[in-house]
């Protein structure tokens, strides 16, 4: 099975917020995480941030990193992925 990585980037301050796998095209995936977000009763910040911009009539820039075979393998990389991203973010290096 292949399998997408992306992130989701906000197109107000172009910062990467979320970085995410599926299995799905991105765009139907997309509307899962509104479709998500409207519906959840305990609100992440994640959910928070898609409801903001949706008031705004705004979406997040969804953009692919990589394509992978297997669900295991692409969790193994999305992890990888989100550490990095967090490793900059505490160094201050802009992840854009």
């Amino acid at each position: 099975m292949l399998v997408t990585i992306y992130y989701l980037k906000d197109p107000i301050s172009n910062e990467i917020r979320y970085i995410g796998r599926t299995k799905n095209n991105l765009k139907a995936r997309l509307r899962g995480h509104l479709a998500r977000a409207k519906k959840n009763k305990f609100k992440t910040k994640k959910d928070n941030w898609f409801l903001k911009l949706h008031e705004l009539n705004l979406i997040p820039i969804i953009t692919p990193i990589l394509e992978i075979e297997g669900w295991t393998e692409s969790y193994l990389k999305e992890q990888e992925l989100k550490k990095a991203k967090r490793l900059k973010y505490a160094l201050g290096i802009a992840v854009v």
